[in-house]
């Protein structure tokens, strides 16, 4: 019987240093796991804010804080609408007037070099292209206005007299807004 005792406190000194071990083990990889983890998701932060261009105005207009943000009625939802609508629009004409002095820049330049280099067709069709862009997009942007006052009226009759109806008109036209800003980031100088 003493044999057995013997052999059973043996055995349970080995078990428990073998959990010991293996716990101590377990801890060690756990460890290194989430060491590992954090560095691939600071890595991985990294790499995404390389990518994102801070300067872009939807990326700005997406990250802005708007001091209604936390309203629940629908005078707050009216309000935080609007404001976010001012902000959308001051950013696509900011846009908008970025790209035409781009291309005025451009236009500058070509004319230039049009009378120092006398037979030059890149710089003949470099003018008439940046010509082009730029009359094309004030003329598109005028039709853009008069679509986007469509919209909204469209929009409008859909929810007529709805206390929240502002808000859903804006938010409307704000997608609108950011819609264009996505193909006015497109337009480039022909250089």
């Amino acid at each position: 019987m003493k044999k057995i005792i013997v052999f059973l406190v043996l055995l349970n000194i080995f078990l428990v240093s073998l959990l010991i071990i293996l716990y101590s083990n377990y801890s060690d990889a756990k460890n290194k796991f989430n060491v590992q983890k954090t560095n691939k998701i600071i890595a991985k932060n990294k790499k995404t804010d390389a990518i994102i261009d801070k300067s872009d105005p939807i990326y700005i207009y997406n990250t802005h804080k708007f001091p209604r943000d936390s309203g629940y009625t629908s005078y707050d939802y009216n309000m935080n609408t609007g404001e976010r609508l001012q902000f959308a629009d001051s950013l696509l004409y900011q846009l908008l007037k970025n790209k035409l002095d781009q291309l005025d820049k451009y236009i500058k330049i070509d004319k230039e070099m049009v009378l120092k280099v006398k037979d030059n067709m890149f710089f003949v069709n470099a003018l008439k292209i940046n010509t082009g862009q730029k009359e094309n997009l004030i003329k598109s942007q005028k039709l853009w206005e008069e679509m986007r006052v469509l919209n909204s009226e469209n929009v409008w009759l859909g929810c007529a007299g709805a206390t929240a109806c502002t808000g859903m008109v804006n938010d409307a036209d704000i997608n609108f807004v950011l819609e264009r800003m996505e193909k006015i980031k497109k337009i480039e100088a022909y250089n």
